[in-house]
Order: structure tokens, then C-alpha cells, then sequence
């Protein structure tokens, strides 16, 4: 009974790593890595989503907004199983295509922009952050394991 309740919830159940480069940089078109799924029982993996988000901010204090963009996906949809103390390495590319701000557009014409645009961020306080999320669904369990992983953008 205990034992139920603890796989229901996610305890002792399937756990998620993700192992990809922390940077990357526009001219790639694609990020390659693995998911590694091990578990003390054994379970079913119905579902697996990879995303690759950008979360871009901007404004200062009271007027500070935050978008999501989604610049990839991949997602699996086959059953998996992971047998009682058992490990699967999922091996991944995960495509995607970097959208442009309409001042890094104005940025790319010339030094002259590029400095302009610049500066345009700065007095906007305006920033971007990646990450590489990955969900689960498991099969009996509510709470599904997930994990997020920050990376960088080099120019």
C-alpha cells in the first residue's frame, strides 16, 4: 500500500537528467544531447517532450514584462520501459531557429545601428535567457519528473 503511494507521487520512481553543451551560438541549428532515465522500480515512460525555451525580459520595476518563446521541440510518443534498477540513455537533436528582436534586426545593418541598438537594450533593461526543458509522463504517477537546464548564447 505504501509503496503505491509513494510511486503515485513520484517518490522512488523514474528520475530525469539531462546531459547537453551549456553554450551555444547562433550559426548552430541544432542542439545535441541525451536524456538519462533510471529508476528503483520499474516503470513505463507513455510520454517524453524536449523543448528549447527563450525567456526574454524587459522594463524595470513595476513595469517589467517576461516573454516565453518556444525555439524547438521534439517530443517522443512511443512506450518506454525502464526496468527495477534499471537505466536508458535517450539520445536527441533537437532542431530550432533563433528568432530575431525587431531591434537586433535594426542591430545586424551596421556598426553604427549595432550601437544604437545596443544601447536601446540597455535603457530597456532587455535580456535573454535559454533553456533546454525536458517532461515526462509516467504511467500510475501524478507528479511527472521534469528537469531544466540553463544554457548560454555566444555570438
Amino acid at each position: 500500500m505504501f509503496g503505491k503511494v509513494k510511486l503515485f507521487f513520484g517518490i522512488e520512481g523514474l528520475k530525469v537528467d539531462l546531459e547537453i553543451q551549456e553554450t551555444f551560438t547562433l550559426n548552430d541549428s541544432s542542439i545535441i544531447g541525451s536524456v538519462r532515465l533510471h529508476s528503483k522500480t520499474a516503470q513505463r515512460l507513455k510520454k517524453l517532450q524536449i523543448v528549447l525555451k527563450e525567456t526574454y525580459q524587459r522594463g524595470r520595476s513595476s513595469e517589467k514584462r517576461t516573454n516565453d518563446y518556444i525555439l524547438g521541440s521534439i517530443e517522443l510518443n512511443e512506450d518506454v520501459l525502464i526496468s527495477a534498477n534499471g537505466e536508458k540513455i535517450i539520445d536527441f537533436n533537437l532542431p530550432f531557429k533563433f528568432q530575431h528582436s525587431s531591434i537586433e534586426k535594426l542591430g545586424q545593418k551596421s556598426s553604427v545601428h549595432h550601437q544604437i541598438s545596443r544601447m536601446a537594450k540597455w535603457i530597456n533593461n532587455a535580456k535573454s535567457e535559454f533553456a533546454v526543458e525536458v517532461a515526462t509522463q509516467v504511467e500510475g504517477t501524478a507528479l511527472n519528473p521534469s528537469v531544466r537546464k540553463e544554457i548560454k548564447l555566444m555570438k
